[in-house]
């Protein structure tokens, strides 16, 4: 069995997070089960719909396509779009081909992407179970269900390694779709899950609430099996790095013996002096943190967890600063009670607290999240079924709909730009 895995594109501007510099774990895992199954797989990062890209089509008999948008929660407008002419597309070169769609968060919207009748399946959950699970009913001549919304890997340590050929980039040679020229990163996953309920994200929600970790044995073989393939810096993609404390000490004391650095995302409250310490010690060069906005009483609301004196920020910031671990900050702008007017203090702010680097965000109401759900109710924005996915709506240049009351879309996203140009980081 031929099959062909493709990591989508994006067509709307300010989020392209498919033909980022990073190929796909998520389809790595999922290659390296499938190949011992006896599969062929050919893998790509699709940047844009292009003759090459047909021409590929062409020349190989694929009998299944998986196009897998599972990348950091991503809202499913960016891709969606480009999922639909991708897909009809495939089926205008190859109207046999099976083609499966694959999304974590189809769940929340099914009747969406049930429309689209170029697709043969449609799968919810974690791919690199449900994905193998509908290849096996193939391979035993099974009809399977068009929409099948998989369960959570209940043991992480289950996951298969990544397959090296993808994840190093080396298919992508001589094949479209992007080429990979920077250093080539070790991607890990340590734990997937949130606890925390933010109203604006979604990582609680898909979780079911909770985190799954794999053992330190685990994570360290795998960190060890890409070192062996000359890898030497890695990114850990958990949602909160340092969520157990206890558990980040047994796996930083390990990695200290192992030679390499890394980068991580976490919460600025999770991490303390000797935290930081073992963390720079073991190899960490970089920490995202999402700091949010620092004057805002609807952050508060939003996740009431996150208040802190700014005096414990710059302590923090300092001492990592000290440690030689750059920061990045995330900021969220355009919630619901948002004035231009509160911007130029929080610059200030921002610019005090003098991370290495900093982006802004404008706030999303995420389908499935209590934020989209209490808007809904009150009639602040439509169902996510009447959002313009096809993007021709001039003040929703994102397919989205604006949050803020005061702030009108177009105004929102050149304040947006303008702060990331106050902060130099654009």
């Amino acid at each position: 069995m031929k099959i062909l895995l493709i990591n989508p594109y994006g067509e709307i501007e300010y989020q392209n997070y498919a033909s980022s510099k990073f190929p796909s774990l998520q389809l790595g895992i999922v290659s390296s089960i499938l190949k011992k199954k006896g599969c062929q797989i050919k893998y790509l990062d699709l940047t844009s719909l292009d003759m090459e890209f047909e021409e590929l089509l062409k020349s190989e008999e694929f009998n299944h396509v998986l196009i897998s948008n599972q990348r950091f929660y991503t809202y499913f407008a960016y891709m969606y779009p480009a999922i639909t002419k991708t897909c009809k597309l495939i089926k205008r070169v190859i109207p046999d081909v099976v083609v499966t769609v694959a999304d974590s968060q189809l769940q929340l919207y099914p009747t969406m992407y049930t429309k689209l009748s170029e697709v043969d399946h449609f799968l919810g959950g974690e791919i690199e179970a449900t994905y193998p699970d509908l290849i096996d009913r193939y391979l035993d001549n099974q009809h399977p269900d068009k929409l099948i919304q998989g369960p959570l890997i209940a043991d992480l340590n289950t996951l298969a390694t990544p397959d090296f050929e993808i994840m190093l980039g080396s298919l992508n040679k001589g094949t479209p779709g992007r080429k990979f020229t920077t250093e080539v990163k070790g991607q890990i996953v340590a734990s997937r899950g949130c606890t925390f309920n933010c109203e604006y994200c979604l990582a609680s929600m898909l979780n079911k609430g909770r985190v799954r970790y794999r053992s330190i044995e685990n994570i360290i073989g795998e960190i060890k099996e890409w070192m062996q393939h000359g890898v030497s810096h890695f990114i850990f993609w958990d949602e909160t790095f340092t969520m157990h404390r206890e558990q980040t000490i047994r796996l930083l004391e390990e990695m200290r013996k192992l030679e390499i650095t890394w980068s991580c995302n976490t919460r600025i409250d999770f991490v303390d002096p000797e935290l930081l310490q073992l963390m720079a010690q073991s190899g960490c060069r970089s920490i995202l943190f999402g700091i949010e906005r620092f004057l805002s009483e609807r952050v508060e609301k939003l996740a009431s967890t996150k208040k802190f004196e700014l005096e414990t920020y710059y302590e923090k910031m300092r001492l990592m600063d000290k440690l030689g671990i750059e920061t990045v900050a995330s900021l969220i702008f355009g919630l619901e009670d948002d004035l231009v007017e509160y911007f130029a203090s929080e610059i200030n702010l921002i610019k005090q607290l003098a991370p290495s680097f900093a982006y802004c965000r404008i706030a999303i109401p995420l389908p499935g999240t209590p934020l989209y759900e209490r808007l809904v109710q009150d009639h602040k924005i439509p169902p996510v079924e009447e959002w313009n996915v096809k993007i021709k709506y001039i003040d929703k240049p994102n397919g989205f709909p604006t949050i803020s009351e005061y702030i009108k879309r177009k105004e929102l996203q050149n304040e947006v730009e303008k702060i990331n140009e106050a902060l130099n980081y654009s």
